[in-house]
């Protein structure tokens, strides 16, 4: 069985500490302080996934402050359809 892995993206680098600061900014919650890990010797500083292999199949990346609105709005509504009346 051969399988493809795709890279689902914005194709703008974006660190995961901007992903939840635009996530919390559009639930209108705040975060006292994200926490800052170290530097592992030998990792890399920065990853970029790529989305060739989908742009070619046609897919147009979305910018990633719509696609956060969108999971702001499924959480804010998932945890209010969890709320008891």
């Amino acid at each position: 069985l051969k399988c493809d892995i795709y890279n689902v993206a914005s194709g703008v680098e974006t660190s995961v500490s901007e992903a939840v600061e635009l996530l919390l900014n559009k639930m209108d919650k705040s975060l006292v302080q994200l926490p800052q890990g170290g530097m592992q010797k030998g990792k890399p500083l920065r990853w970029v996934a790529s989305i060739d292999k989908l742009r070619r199949l046609g897919f147009r990346p979305q910018q990633l402050v719509n696609e956060i609105e969108e999971l702001a709005s499924w959480i804010s509504d998932s945890i209010s359809r969890d709320q008891p009346d």
